[in-house]
C-alpha cells in the first residue's frame, strides 16, 4: 500500500453490530490517517466512546445535523426542499448524499483525495486504494455492483439527472455499475461540480438546496454515479477503478441487522470458539445490544465458512428491511448469490412463463419453443408445479397470446392463482389495448386490460354486485382472488414528441389516451395473489 497520506469519511445513520469491524477493517487494509465519522448526535456521542477500545486509526466524530453550520444551514433546512411524495427513499437517505459530496466543508484540513465509504461495507479480500501506472500515482474504486440488476426505473432517473444538471453523459462499464458503495473525491473536481449545479439552475444559492430541490425535479440522485460522469468528462486522467470481474464478482450484499443469518452464525461461531472462556462471554455473543464483534473476530469466522481461494472481496450488510421485500427481478445479483441472503431459504421459485429468447436470472424459464429451462405449452393442463409453490411470476408480452377459447384463458388464470403461494406477484407486460401493436401481430388473440384483470378480484366482485354493474365475477366463479397492486403506463414515442411540456404528466395522459389510439404503448400491471 503506498504511504501517501488520505483519510477516510463515512455517513453513518446508526452505530450497529457490524460498525466496529467496518472500521477495524478499514484501519487493517488501508491505514488511513484518520477516519471521519458522520453520523445524528445521539450517535456520534455513542461513538466517541466506543472507539476508545477499538484497534482503529484515529477515529473524529462530526454531528451530521450542523455539519454544514459553515453554510448556514442545518440538517433540518436542507431536508426541507425535499417535496418527494411516495419515493422509495426518505430525506436522511438523500442527506446522506449531501455529506459525502461535501464532506470537505464541514472537516478541517481533509485530505485534497479522500475516500467516502458506506457504513455496512466489510472490506475482506480486498482490492489497493492507491496503486502506480507509468510512475503515476492512480486512486482506484473497484465496481462492486453488476449492472444487470437492480430497479431501472430509478436509474433511468439518474442517469436523466446527469445529462440535464451537469450536460455530461452517464459514464458506463460493460458489466459493472458506478455505484460501487466507496468512491474516491478530490475537492477541485467537487468543487467545479458544484459550480456546474449552480449554472443549471441559474443560481448563486447554496448547492445543498439545489440538490435537494433537483431531487423534486427529477425523484432522485445518484452522489457517486453523477460525481465520477463529472470527473471522466472533464478530468478523465484522474479516472482509475478495478473492472466487476476483479472484485465485484465475489462482493456479496445481504439483510443483516444484528438478526440476520451472517450474525446468528458468528455468535454460534464465537460461542464455540470462546466456550471455555468466562461464562459472561456467552451472555454478550447473545445480547443484540452488546454484539460488535472485532474485525479479527469476523475475518477468522468468514476464512472458517468460505474456502481460502473463494474469499469474498467485501461484504455489505444491509440493514434496510426493504431489501427483503424486493421482486427478485430487482434484486441484484450481489444478493441472490450470497449464502447469507435469508430470502434463499424462504420457498422462493420464481417463473418466467413464456420466456422466449429473454430469460431472467434467478427464475426457470418456460416456454414452448426455443431453448428455455423447461419446455412447456402453457395452454396445456394441469402445469408441473405444486400448489401454493412459487413466490413470483414473469410474464413479458406473453398473455396476449394465450387463450384464444375463453375457457382455456380463464383455466391459464385458474392455474397461475394455483401454483401462486399467498401474496405471490405476478408481473404482467402487454400492449396497450388501444395502440396498434396489439393489432399488428397475429398471434394476439386478446387485449388484457387492468379493469379486465380487476375481474379476478373477489373483494371488487362483491363491491361491483352491491353497485348492481353487469360485470361477470370472474374472481368468485373461477375460486381465484389476485388484487391489482400497480398499473404502469408506458408513453408511445408519439407522446413524447407531441406532449414534450407534458410528458410526466399520467392523468393527462390517460384523459387523452381514452381519446386517441397510440399514445399509450404497453401496460405493465402487478397482481398479488390472495389467499
Amino acid at each position: 500500500m503506498s504511504k501517501k497520506t488520505f483519510d477516510f469519511v463515512i455517513p453513518l445513520y446508526k452505530v450497529r453490530w457490524n460498525t466496529q469491524a467496518v472500521v477495524e477493517g478499514i484501519t487493517h487494509h488501508y491505514k488511513p490517517r484518520t477516519i471521519h465519522i458522520i453520523a445524528p448526535e445521539s450517535e456520534a456521542k455513542l461513538l466517541e466512546q466506543k472507539v476508545k477500545e477499538w484497534q482503529v486509526a484515529p477515529v473524529y466524530t462530526h454531528k451530521e445535523e450542523y455539519f454544514f453550520q459553515n453554510n448556514g444551514l442545518t440538517k433540518e433546512a436542507i431536508c426541507s426542499e425535499l417535496d418527494l411524495g411516495k419515493s422509495l427513499y426518505n430525506p436522511g437517505w438523500f442527506y446522506q448524499q449531501l455529506l459525502k459530496l461535501g464532506a470537505y466543508e464541514g472537516i478541517d484540513n481533509l485530505s485534497e483525495w479522500f475516500v467516502v465509504w458506506d457504513s455496512d461495507l466489510l472490506p475482506v479480500n480486498t482490492w489497493q486504494l492507491i496503486s502506480t501506472h507509468q510512475e503515476t500515482t492512480q486512486h482506484k474504486f473497484a465496481l462492486l455492483q453488476h449492472n444487470q440488476y437492480g430497479n431501472p426505473h430509478i436509474v433511468s432517473k439518474w442517469a436523466e439527472w446527469i445529462t440535464s444538471v451537469l450536460g455530461v453523459e452517464p459514464l458506463t462499464d460493460h458489466e459493472g455499475t458506478f455505484i460501487p458503495h466507496h468512491m474516491w473525491f478530490k475537492q477541485e473536481h467537487l468543487e467545479s461540480f458544484k459550480n456546474q449545479l449552480k449554472s443549471y439552475f441559474q443560481s448563486d444559492e447554496n448547492w445543498l438546496l439545489l440538490m435537494m430541490r433537483s431531487a423534486n425535479q427529477f425523484e432522485t440522485f445518484s452522489e457517486y454515479w453523477s460525481y465520477i460522469s463529472w470527473v471522466a468528462a472533464k478530468s478523465p486522467a484522474d479516472l482509475a477503478f478495478y473492472p466487476y470481474e476483479n472484485y465485484g464478482a465475489t462482493t456479496e450484499r445481504f439483510f443483516d441487522d444484528g438478526t440476520g443469518l451472517f450474525s446468528a452464525a458468528l455468535r454460534s461461531y464465537q460461542s464455540r470458539i470462546f466456550s471455555t472462556e468466562i461464562n459472561s462471554y456467552q451472555s454478550i455473543v447473545s445480547n443484540p445490544a452488546i454484539f460488535s464483534p472485532s474485525y479479527i473476530d469476523i475475518e477468522s469466522f468468514i476464512r472458517e465458512k468460505y474456502e481460502p481461494d473463494a474469499l469474498p472481496s467485501s461484504l455489505s450488510f444491509e440493514s434496510s428491511p426493504r431489501h427483503l421485500k424486493k421482486d427478485r427481478k430487482n434484486t441484484h445479483i450481489e444478493e441472490q448469490r450470497s449464502q447469507w441472503n435469508p430470502r434463499k431459504f424462504q420457498s422462493d421459485l420464481c417463473l418466467n412463463l413464456g420466456c422466449g429468447a429473454r430469460h431472467l436470472d434467478g427464475y426457470i424459464n418456460v416456454d414452448k419453443f426455443g431453448d428455455p429451462d423447461i419446455r412447456l405449452d402453457l395452454e396445456t393442463f394441469p402445469w408441473p408445479w405444486e400448489d401454493n409453490s412459487v413466490a413470483e411470476i414473469e410474464m413479458s408480452h406473453v398473455l396476449e397470446h394465450l387463450g384464444q377459447q375463453t375457457e382455456i384463458y380463464l383455466k391459464i388464470i385458474q392455474e397461475i392463482y394455483r401454483i401462486c403461494k399467498p401474496r405471490a406477484k405476478v408481473h404482467i407486460k402487454v400492449p396497450h389495448h388501444r395502440h396498434d401493436n396489439l393489432l399488428h401481430d397475429p398471434t394476439h388473440v386478446r387485449p388484457i386490460t387492468p379493469y379486465g384483470l380487476s375481474m379476478f378480484s373477489q373483494k371488487l366482485n362483491k363491491e361491483r354486485q352491491e353497485k348492481g354493474y353487469p360485470t361477470t365475477p370472474l374472481g368468485i366463479y373461477l375460486g381465484v382472488n389476485f388484487d391489482l397492486i400497480e398499473v404502469r403506463y408506458i408513453p408511445s414515442q408519439l407522446w413524447y414528441e407531441h406532449e414534450q411540456d407534458r410528458i410526466d404528466d399520467t392523468e393527462y395522459l390517460l384523459q387523452q389516451s381514452s381519446l386517441y389510439n397510440n399514445l399509450v404503448q404497453e401496460l405493465d400491471m402487478t397482481l398479488v395473489a390472495i389467499k
